[in-house]
């Protein structure tokens, strides 16, 4: 009965999505502007590849040179997640307008 009780693993994975849109939410409620955002983003990046680059790295355990290595990835690639998740896909839709050179011809080329 204990071990029915507790969480499973697809339980805890399930419930990291829901993390992830109140946090996004909360942001969204607090009308955090988009500026002060990036300029955290870019801040914190441009810090971490600083530490990266320096002597310091030297002396850090290798886990964590490659624990800030990964995450400055992930951290990217989320912040971009959250942007297009923000605008409501405005720059997807910018970036198909551009691709396709008029509505006939990506309606010709998708129907290829």
């Amino acid at each position: 009965r204990i071990l029915a009780a507790a969480p499973s693993a697809a339980a805890a994975a399930a419930g990291a999505p829901r993390l992830v849109e109140t946090t996004f939410g909360r942001l969204m409620q607090l009308r955090v502007d988009e500026r002060i955002l990036m300029l955290a983003y870019f801040f914190l990046v441009f810090t971490c590849r600083l530490l990266l680059r320096s002597n310091l790295v030297d002396e850090l355990h290798w886990a964590l040179v490659m624990a800030l290595e990964d995450g400055l990835s992930l951290m990217s690639f989320l912040f971009g997640l959250f942007y297009l998740h923000w605008s409501n896909g405005a720059p997807l839709a910018l970036l198909a307008k551009c691709v396709a050179a008029s509505p006939e011809a990506a309606a010709a080329a998708a129907a290829a």
